[in-house]
């Protein structure tokens, strides 16, 4: 089931009212159905436009499909024939917000002890609920910087179908990591044997489609495996995160 819901959602934070904006919103369409159709006239709201400058008042945005037409105010930009008209009077307008460090497996919990007890149910129950929470709190983009592979990848591509709804997902996958002797590990990491094992399994995210590499135990790395998998990562185009660690950055990002 596609979901083909009004392309805005208005959320509330603290004491005032976000209205934001993405390309489909709940919809997440990509040019065909009634997302890609709908045209709507956003009018009266103070319009914060991400750029810095001033907020405009009694502001006017022009929606047609997954795409902002024009900007204004309701005495330069009128609402042609054709529009819903929705009232945004007493409300902010703001676009999508990003959040570049995220792990939607964990669903507020940040202890993976509690949620890998659940990791079976992380792709069809986990993942899907955190990906909506995201998008009704106004955030339109996520970086999920590690995650069991399958269920993190599986759940971007139904979003990006429009089989779920939430925000743009840019995701790593499993992190890779260097673990201790006799360390166990879940399968939010990949362990990384030497310089040649950390450049291939590098490579095996990327072709299952990461969008970054996530380094985990980066100290514990000798500068081999760190330049092996950063340069494996920027010769296809991506970007290298690391968890936080006291080794001097080696070239990630």
């Amino acid at each position: 089931m596609r979901h083909t819901r009004r392309t805005v959602t208005v959320w509330t934070i603290g004491a005032g009212v976000c209205l934001a904006l993405a390309s489909g919103l709940l919809a997440q369409g990509r040019g065909t159905g009634p997302a890609a159709a709908a045209r709507l006239a956003l009018v009266g709201g103070t319009l914060l436009d991400g750029t810095g400058g001033a907020p405009i008042r009694d502001s006017v945005v022009l929606v047609r499909g997954d795409r902002i037409e024009r900007v204004g105010t309701a005495s330069t930009v009128p609402v042609p024939a054709g529009y819903e008209r929705i009232s945004t009077e007493g409300l902010t307008v703001l676009p999508g917000l990003w959040d570049l460090h995220v792990h939607m497996m964990y669903s507020g919990h940040p202890s993976p002890a509690a949620w890998f007890k659940h990791a079976a149910e992380f792709e069809r129950v986990t993942i899907p609920a955190s990906a909506r929470q995201m998008l009704m709190a106004g955030v339109t983009s996520v970086r999920d910087l590690a995650a069991p592979a399958d269920a993190i990848f599986g759940v971007k591509k139904r979003v990006a179908s429009g089989e779920l709804p939430g925000p743009t997902i840019y995701a790593a996958g499993p992190a890779l990591a260097k673990l201790n002797p006799g360390q166990t590990t879940t399968g939010q990491f990949v362990p990384v044997a030497d310089a040649a094992d950390g450049r291939a399994k590098a490579k095996q995210l990327l072709d299952s489609g990461a969008d970054i590499i996530k380094i985990f135990f980066a100290e514990r790395m000798s500068p081999d495996e760190r330049t092996a998998i950063i340069s494996e990562a920027h010769g296809r185009g991506k970007k290298v995160a690391a968890h936080g660690s006291p080794t001097p950055r080696c070239g990630w990002d």
